[in-house]
């Protein structure tokens, strides 16, 4: 009786199967998404400037994020970015290798190299700055920043960064990307030189 049951379903199911009908008509598109966050933007490289403030233990220069940029990922000031939650990474190129910043130049050399905003004389404005923690005098290394180059990447804020293969998770929060490599950070949102 079961052998029988069996087969009968199974002759059912063959019976059941047939050639395929024509298309259906096409159904009614979706209402509009909300808007969507501007993508990543990253500058060109641009060599470093002349110091403006050199003291033995530390040393500055401003430099201004572009407009241009900023636009690009609707903001209308640097400030105003960075105010509703933008990010900003900046690396610095020094001889063969990149680094991200801030920096710590090594246990020996104590000198570290940031950028913070500096909005006294314009909203868009950043300070780059070289200074030892110990008031010691900073690396020589650090004396002629014109042999460096950055760039800076900016992220509007509420963007899920996918992920590239070969890393762990299918998006990645943002706030994890300082801490990033040049070299992954290059290879997720896939930049050239």
């Amino acid at each position: 009786m079961k052998k029988l049951l069996i087969l009968l379903s199974i002759l059912a199911l063959l019976a059941g199967c047939g050639k395929d009908g024509s298309p259906g008509q096409d159904g009614q598109n979706g209402e509009q998404g909300p808007a969507g966050t501007a993508n990543v933007v990253a500058s060109n490289w641009f060599p470093g400037k002349r110091w403006t403030t050199v003291a033995s233990d530390f040393k500055h220069a401003t430099y201004t994020i572009t407009q241009g940029m900023l636009s690009e990922v609707g903001a209308s000031t640097f400030t105003a970015f960075l105010e509703s939650g933008g990010t900003m990474i900046m690396y610095m190129k020094a001889e063969d290798f990149i680094y991200p910043l801030p920096h710590l130049g090594g246990a020996m050399d104590k000198t570290n190299v940031r950028w913070f905003p500096y909005p006294i004389d314009s909203p868009n404005d950043i300070i780059l700055q070289v200074y030892t923690n110990d008031r010691t005098r900073t690396n020589t290394f650090y004396d002629d920043p014109t042999t460096f180059d950055f760039r800076y990447v900016l992220i509007p804020a509420g963007r899920q960064v996918q992920a590239a293969k070969g890393f762990s998770r299918d998006i990645i929060d943002v706030k994890t990307l300082p801490g990033m490599s040049y070299t992954e950070a290059k290879k997720l949102f896939d930049w050239e030189d």
